[in-house]
């Protein structure tokens, strides 16, 4: 990718994920509805980085504007495994690298974004059990 299109590239982005949030999402939300997203800002943030190779995305204008369109009572899961469990998982990944650097990434922007890790390794009851945890946590004031 050359260098004017990787600057460009996350205010495409950026400007498509915001036309999906108003028609896909908001429009939901108005009537009151509670929509989960699975794949979303923080997958999408994660992408740009590794595709542009600008891990600095976050910090920059545009990376600040795609976080902030995030809804602000959002409850946001990372569910964590080791990159080997991933690959294993999933038949489409390219390979280990790529599972490396984007857990890398996840596991950074939940712990600068206080975003909650679960331990996606425990049986499947369990995940969701601490998803549900989370859930029912109360807002902070």
């Amino acid at each position: 990718m050359n260098r004017a299109l990787a600057r460009l590239w996350p205010w495409f982005f950026t400007l498509d994920t915001l036309i999906y949030l108003i028609l896909r999402i908001e429009v939901w939300r108005i009537f009151g509805f509670i929509v989960l997203c699975d794949r979303f800002v923080l997958d999408i943030l994660v992408d740009l980085m590794c595709e542009t190779k600008d891990y600095r995305l976050p910090e920059r204008l545009v990376g600040r504007l795609l976080l902030s369109l995030i809804p602000k009572n959002s409850k946001l899961v990372v569910i964590d495994v080791a990159e080997g469990t991933a690959y294993c998982r999933k038949h489409d990944i390219p390979n280990i690298g790529y599972l490396k650097e984007r857990r890398r990434l996840y596991l950074a922007l939940a712990k600068t974004l206080r975003i909650h890790v679960i331990n996606g390794e425990k049986e499947v009851n369990k995940v969701h059990e601490d998803i549900l945890k989370i859930l029912k946590e109360k807002e902070d004031v």
